[in-house]
This record gives structure tokens, sequence and C-alpha cells, in this order.
């Protein structure tokens, strides 16, 4: 057979696979199409690439279809795509046992329909077989079936409840979007992953318990499902993905699991009635506004685990008063709209650092749990925080947390006397112009940069022989220091640490710094000796 031939036959033989026929059907004309070579007939047509696609009935059909198990002696096992798509006056249909796939688009747009069940040979719903179907209030899915697609039942608003069985693995994108009256969910033990939008504008649902086998809650899953107000979220969750439960405005309880490593961004924007969220220490990253505009959050715990914690991810919480957070981070950043009502501060155990600006402005702060995990303090880490944050008889009227002086209380005034301080941090005192003298004990190893700048009512200053380190411009301005001796613990002075002292006369210096006196902005009138 020449290749010509064989074409032309190959070609014959497709076509007559796909040959589209009409039959009178009790009181109604049924398209149907051969759809494969075993001679099984579809209703409509079976998919996009099908020669002479048609519907199966007129859009113009009402009331009750019931489909044959055969037609024409062909047994019929598909609903093709289309097949009864824009049949707005159709109020019920019966699908024969023998049917195994419901086509993409099958019944989309049949707004009268009413109920529907599914026989127990279907294991596929394809593409937005049912979406549209805004008068469809009861469907039976069957314990066979193995996927529901896509949009296959989005925009079904007047669904009331479905039950989805232990046979269905896969669920897809925006499947029951829309469903606005859809109160009750039974999902399958089976499903892995909860696709984007599944579950997204169902208003009407109020409590969901995800099954075990569910291992991520994909984009925008529940957003918008405004009458949400518990879920429960299985160990087997790793991921919350961005949007997942965006506008849960009802959301009044949450436990996030600690299985889960990742919370995406705006996962929970908008849940307005979350009291409380406790972040479990197998997170690792939360995104950009992931719980923004919680705005009846008064408790928060971040452990020290969260490594990447996007912008904003609280803000909008004015009304939050304790939190939790680890010391990496600035609240200005993440709780922009809360520095004036937190209370209370724990930082996260392992913690190591408390940052720079760390918990600036926090004018209402009360309370600071510091970690003994805490090895550094950074400049301005209470910066205008002006209540104590810790009580402390051996320290008067300075805050001390974890050992470390944390100053910037301009009301400070008088002697103050560091017993029990082991370092005093970067800006620590800056500008607490009430200050007249400062007893630095030997608990003190370093003084840091900038620690009593424009400190000018300062007269005298008692270092122990335990500092080690002085840094730069550190008793910058202090203009009224009339004498100072600096002990020979000491092995390094930062720059121009001395810059300003203009009442300065005498300053005794260990003898390895003979050579550098120039760098450190000695006024001068002032004696060096050694």
């Amino acid at each position: 057979m020449t290749s010509t031939l064989r074409m032309a036959f190959v070609f014959l033989a497709f076509v007559s696979l796909y040959i589209t026929s009409t039959t009178v059907y009790g009181d109604m004309s049924l398209s149907y199409i051969i759809s494969d070579s075993n001679g099984n007939a579809s209703i409509g047509c079976p998919d996009a690439n099908t020669p002479s696609a048609r519907p199966a009935v007129p859009e113009s059909t009402t009331g009750h279809i019931i489909i044959p198990a055969t037609i024409d002696g062909h047994p019929v096992t598909s609903i093709g795509m289309k097949a009864f798509s824009g049949c707005r006056g159709l109020t019920s249909v019966t699908i024969p046992d023998s049917v195994k796939s419901i086509g993409a688009y099958a019944f989309y747009g049949c707004t009268g329909l009413k109920s529907i069940i599914i026989p127990a040979g279907v294991t596929q719903i394809e593409k937005s077989a049912f979406s549209g179907c805004s008068g469809l209030t009861t469907i039976s899915l069957p314990n066979g079936l193995l996927s529901i697609e896509t949009s296959a039942f989005f925009g079904c608003s007047s669904l009331a409840s479905v039950t989805i069985p232990d046979s269905v693995t896969d669920i897809g994108y925006f499947a029951f979007q829309e469903c606005s009256s859809l109160s009750s969910v039974k999902l399958s033990g089976k499903v892995i992953s909860l696709a984007p939008s599944t579950f997204r504008g169902c208003s009407s649902l109020q409590a969901l318990e995800i099954p075990i086998s569910v291992t991520s809650i994909g984009e925008a899953a529940f957003e918008d499902c405004i009458g949400l107000k518990s879920v429960t979220i299985p160990s087997s969750v790793t991921s919350i993905d961005e949007e997942a439960f965006r506008g849960c405005s009802s959301l009044q309880t949450l436990t996030i699991p600690n299985s889960v490593t990742s919370i995406g961004a705006f996962a929970f924007h908008g849940c307005s009635d979350l009291s409380s969220v406790t972040i479990p220490n197998s997170v690792t990253s939360i995104g950009a506004s992931a719980f923004s505009g919680c705005r009846g959050l008064i408790s928060v715990a971040l452990p020290n685990s969260v490594t990447s914690l996007g912008r904003s991810a609280f803000s909008g919480s004015a009304d939050l008063r304790s939190i939790t957070v680890p010391g990496q981070f600035r609240i200005s950043e993440v709780f922009p709209d809360s520095k004036q009502s937190i209370t209370n501060v724990i930082v996260a155990d392992g913690s190591a650092t408390i940052r720079e600006n760390a918990f600036h402005g926090c004018s209402s702060l009360m309370s600071v749990l510091i970690p003994d995990s805490v090895r550094r303090i950074g400049a301005d880490a209470f910066y205008g925080c002006d209540t104590r944050l810790y009580d402390e008889s051996t320290i008067k009227g300075v805050s001390l947390v974890n050992g470390w002086a944390i100053g910037h209380d301009y009301s400070l005034s008088g002697t103050l006397d560091l017993k029990g301080c082991r370092g005093i941090g970067a800006d620590a005192f800056s500008r607490c112009g009430g200050i007249t003298s400062v007893m630095i004990a030997d608990s003190v190893t370093s003084i840091g940069d900038r620690a009593f700048l424009g400190c000018s009512n300062l007269e005298s200053v008692m270092i122990a022989n335990s500092v080690q380190n002085i840094g730069e411009y550190a008793f910058r301005g202090c203009s009224s220091l009339k004498a100072l001796t600096i002990p020979d613990s000491v092995t390094s002075i930062g720059e121009n640490a001395f810059y300003g002292c203009t009442g300065l006369k005498s300053i005794h210096l260990p003898a390895r710094f003979k050579g550098a006196i120039s760098d450190f902005g000695l006024d001068a009138g002032c004696v060096v000796d050694f």
C-alpha cells in the first residue's frame, strides 16, 4: 500500500469514528457521537478536537431529560463537551450507570437545574461541567469518582452541601468558587492539596475540617469565605499559600500545626475577628502582609525559627498588646500600626541579638522579657520607650535587660550606679542631660559607641578595670567632665571617643595608647598622663 493510500485510509477511519448522529429518543432529538473503536457513544461532543462538534440538544430544551444507557445500539459511556451547555430551562437529568465521564462545560449555565445524581461509574468530572448552574441545590457524587476538575461547580450559588467521597484524589482550581450558599463540606481523605481558589467566595461556609491527607493549602483556596469561623488544619500541611484565607472576616480561632514551614503573603489578610495567633517553631517564613488588617489581634507569638518576615506582616493591628518576636526584626516594619499599643514584649527564645531600633517608639511598653541567648542589643533598640522596662534595685532609674543598660530616658538625673550591668550598648545614655555622675561596675566589659554622647552635665565617671573596649564618640560632648582615668584593662578606644569634652582638664591613659592620643579627639588644653 502506498503512503498516500495509507494516509487516506487513516483519515477515513478517523472520520468514521467521530460521525455525529441524531436520533429521536422519547419526545426529543438527541445528538451523539461514536467516541471510540468499541462503538461507545458520547452524548454531544467528547472533546475540543472533535470534527462536527455540536451540543446534544438545542438550548431551548426544558424540563426533565433522561439520558439512555444505549442509543441506536451503542452504549452511552460519556456526556461530551458542552452537551447541554446553556439549556437554562433544564430542571433535572437522569444519567445512566453506563456513563464514566462528564465532559467539559457539559451542563455549563444550566441555571434551572435543581438536582443531579452522578452515577457510580463516573470517575471524572471535567472542567466547568456544572459551572454557572445557579439553581443547583443538591448533588450526589459517587464513591468511584477520582477527579473534580477546574471550575467544575464554579458559581453554583444555590448548592448548600457537598460530600466529596474518599475516592477523589484531585480537586481542580476554582472547583467550588462562588458557591455562596455552601454551608457544609466534607472533604475526601485522599486529597493531597487544596488547589488555588477551590472554595473562594463560599460565603456561607462556617466550619471546615481539612483531612490529614492534605499537605498544602493553595493560593486563595478560602479567600472571602466571610462566614468561616473555624478551620482545622492537620499536621500534614507544610505550606499555607498566598491569600489562602484572605478576607475570612469571621475567622475567630486558628491553630497552625507544627508541620507548616511557610505562610504566604496576605494569607490571613483581613481576618478581622482573629484575636490571637501563635506561630509554631516549624515556620521559617511569613510573607508580606500575611496577617495585615487583622484588627482584632491582641496577642501574637512568633518563634525564633522565623528568619524571613515580610514587610507589614501584621499591619493594621492597632489594638495589639502582647507580642513574642525574634530580636532580629523591627517593630516598625512588622507591626507598623501597633507601636503605640504594645505593652508587653517577649523576645523569642534563641534570639542572639536585638537589632538596632527594634522597639523604637513603643511608648506604651511596660515590660520586656529577654532570654539568656541574647548577646547583643543594638543601638536605639528601646529608644522612646518611656516606661521602665525592668525593675532592678541596684540600678536607679535605668532599664536593665539581660544585663545590658538601656537608657534614652531623658528624665534620668543624678548618679548612675551600673552595678550588675555587663555591658553598655551603643547610644545607651546619649543626650541624657540630667546625668551628673556614672559608676561603671566591674561586671562591665564594654562601653558602646556614643554611649554617653551629649551628656552635657556629666561631671565624673568611674570606670572599673574590667572594661576592655570604649567605642567611638563614647563621651563626645560631655563638656562638664573635668577628669577621667582609663584603666589599664582597656585595649581599644574608638575614634573621637572624647571629642567635644571641652571641660576635660586631665586624663590618664594606659601606656599602650602613647602614639594614638591624636585619634581620641581630646581638647588641646587637656593634660594626658600614662
